[in-house]
């Protein structure tokens, strides 16, 4: 836990280091009296960083070297902690650091329709890409230099490791079960074991629309209006960890003897997601308004989306609405109305698949497990009375 103070400065920075630009552009141009075309684009790029000041490993030992000393007759058995700075390390930062780009464009056109009316065409593709970035150590390198062989599992599900105190790592290593090198000063071994865990992320929506609006006919010498539009989307994502993040964590010790239960990633004490898909959806609407008398006015709408069977199970979806104002005077006005939405799953939803850690039993878990090691097919409530779970 002795590190250089001065590193602590940074800490308690209430800014993190940020740099961003952008370009915006936007055009219209006319081409005739009727026919006008307009244009966007937006560009930015951004680059910073979430200040990280250590690198941390805690793991319970157990040394088999050592009984306890209050005669018990159990061997010693440690929680090693360590935090590591930048300069320890060897590295200029432990920073998070991000980049990100972003770009828009959009094309369109407009114009008269009929006498009485408008339309509207244009088309718009986005893209986002996201980079991270962060040092952090390789589960491999830290076992067969620092964590040593597997020992079994401690009183709280975690694994024991011997840590070197058993002539299990190399001469050079930093094994954290000896006391000495636990505190002593970061060596190559231990430098070695570092990399660089990060994530290379993009999205991307393209968007085409038409848009038909105007007047239809008088009605009791008011006008009835309308509007229409028809959409056609493509969207598509993929999140890329680095190799590390997409690989289970190491299945043997230092010994080559295996490990049982460790959870995350090939990255020490580390999840990650990963995920690639993508989606088309069409979708027609129409409004119609409608006024009745002096005093009432009603709008009918409705809309329809039609996603691939790829990215969801639903197909389409219809979304009504209705809704009506009432004006007596001038200075009173009531309103009432319906509507019906829905949302379809977000693309991440559907294809990303991510890591985690928990503490919890999942029971669902284990009653699929049971039934498959025992060719059974016990209810929640058989598999509660048959294994004694309250």
């Amino acid at each position: 836990f002795c590190t250089d103070p001065a590193s602590g400065a940074p800490a308690i920075n209430f800014r993190n280091d940020n740099e961003s630009w952008s370009i915006n552009l936007t055009s219209d141009w006319a081409l005739n009296e009727n026919v006008s075309f307009f244009g966007d684009f937006l560009y930015n790029s951004s680059e910073s960083e979430s200040f990280r000041e250590f690198l941390f490993i805690s793991e319970d030992i157990l040394d088999l070297t050592q009984r306890d000393t209050v005669e018990f007759g159990f061997f010693d058995c440690d929680l090693a902690q360590r935090l590591f700075d930048a300069s320890e390390l060897g590295v200029e930062k432990l920073s998070n650091r991000f980049k990100e780009t972003s770009w828009t464009v959009a094309l369109g056109a407009r114009g008269p329709a009929f006498t009485t009316g408008d339309w509207e065409v244009s088309f718009n593709h986005s893209a986002y890409t996201s980079n991270t970035s962060r040092p952090w150590g390789r589960y491999r390198e830290l076992i067969d230099n620092v964590l040593g062989a597997y020992q079994g599992t401690s009183f709280f599900g975690t694994p024991w490791w011997s840590g070197g105190t058993i002539g299990d790592l190399p001469p050079d290593a930093f094994g954290i079960g000896d006391p000495n090198t636990l505190y002593g000063p970061a060596n190559d071994a231990l430098r070695g074991a570092l990399g660089t865990q990060g994530y290379e992320n993009e999205t991307r929506r393209t968007l085409a629309q038409f848009l038909l609006r105007g007047d239809l006919f008088e009605l009791g010498g008011q006008t009835v209006s309308y509007a229409t539009v028809l959409e056609l989307e493509f969207e598509d994502f993929e999140f890329n960890p680095d190799e590390l993040t997409r690989q289970r964590p190491p299945q043997t010790d230092s010994l080559g003897n295996p490990i049982v239960g460790l959870t995350g990633s090939g990255w020490y004490g580390l999840t990650g997601y990963a995920g690639e898909g993508d989606r088309e959806r069409a979708a027609i609407a129409a409004e119609l308004r409608v006024p009745l008398g002096r005093f009432l006015t009603v709008n009918l709408a409705g809309r329809v989306d039609e996603y691939d069977s790829g990215s969801t199970s639903f197909g389409s979806g219809f979304t009504p609405s209705v809704s009506a104002e009432f004006r007596p005077v001038d200075s009173l006005l009531f309103r009432a109305g319906y509507s019906e939405s829905f949302r379809a799953p977000d693309l991440v939803q559907v294809f990303t698949g991510t890591g985690f850690f928990t503490t919890e039993v999942d029971l669902i878990r284990c009653l699929d497990v049971y039934n498959i090691l025992n060719e059974t097919n016990l209810s929640p409530n058989e598999f509660e009375a048959e294994v004694g779970l309250g």
